[in-house]
């Protein structure tokens, strides 16, 4: 059984722009391809401000990925692509009832 989920993904801003954006475009890849999942929706809300220094950085680039994908496929695209990524800051998953 597939459910929607909402990524948000804050990515240092001191890389380049094009290696965040190749990252996002590689996540999006790998969760189509190994997790067989359908990428609804990836926005790129460009850089912000944070309330609080993360890694001694003030601003972070945000992105939202809106997914669709099996319940234990989400536990290892947290696993494999997000946690131990030099590059992202932060990451949240929500769960959504439907594909925005």
């Amino acid at each position: 059984m597939s459910r929607h989920y909402e990524i948000c993904i804050l990515l240092n801003p001191n890389s380049e722009k094009f290696r965040s954006e190749e990252k996002m475009k590689n996540i999006a890849q790998q969760i189509q391809d190994r997790f067989k999942g359908i990428v609804h929706r990836m926005e790129d809300c460009g850089n912000r401000i944070l309330a609080y220094n993360i890694n001694k950085c003030h601003k972070a680039r945000y992105f939202l990925l809106n997914i669709e994908v099996g319940d234990n496929a989400i536990v290892e695209i947290e696993k494999e692509l997000l946690r131990f990524d030099e590059v992202i800051l932060r990451h949240l998953i929500v769960k959504r009832k439907e594909a925005e």
